[in-house]
């Protein structure tokens, strides 16, 4: 009798942690998005609105790779939007003006969707990525 409970008490965490969608070797916006694919991006900000340059689209990809994710975090956005579009596809990310972190719909997860949780936002540090730099043409 001991040993059953012995051994419910050791197999209920791990029943617990399989239930749970494993976020952990995911660390930039590049595990969940193929951002070689963006075709074309549409910015809001201090600028205006406008489509970046294909010279700009390519500063902004590398800038994007920056991005590392922040698991269970949330932060106010909103200042900032990025409409990208993904094999025809429009998503949106959004920031603020010199903001520190980047929010996301899980809609946007082109790879690794099994590992969100669906209809959530999620964020990334932006790690120096200023989006209010991009100008308008």
């Amino acid at each position: 009798m001991k040993s059953n409970i012995f051994i419910a008490i050791l197999l209920f965490p791990l029943l617990f942690a399989c239930g749970e969608k494993n976020t952990t070797s995911l660390s930039h916006l590049s595990d969940f998005i193929d951002i070689d694919a963006i075709e074309e991006v549409r910015m809001s900000n201090n600028s205006g609105r406008f489509y970046l340059t294909p010279e700009q689209l390519i500063s902004f990809k590398k800038d994007l790779y920056r991005l590392s994710y922040a698991p269970n975090f949330s932060a106010k956005v909103g200042a900032i939007s990025m409409e990208l579009t993904i094999k025809g596809e429009e998503y949106e990310l959004t920031s603020s003006t010199n903001g520190q972190y980047v929010e996301a719909n899980s809609s946007i997860a082109t790879k690794n969707q099994d590992r969100l949780t669906p209809k959530s936002w999620f964020y990334f540090e932006t790690n120096g990525v200023n989006f209010d730099n991009y100008k308008k043409p």
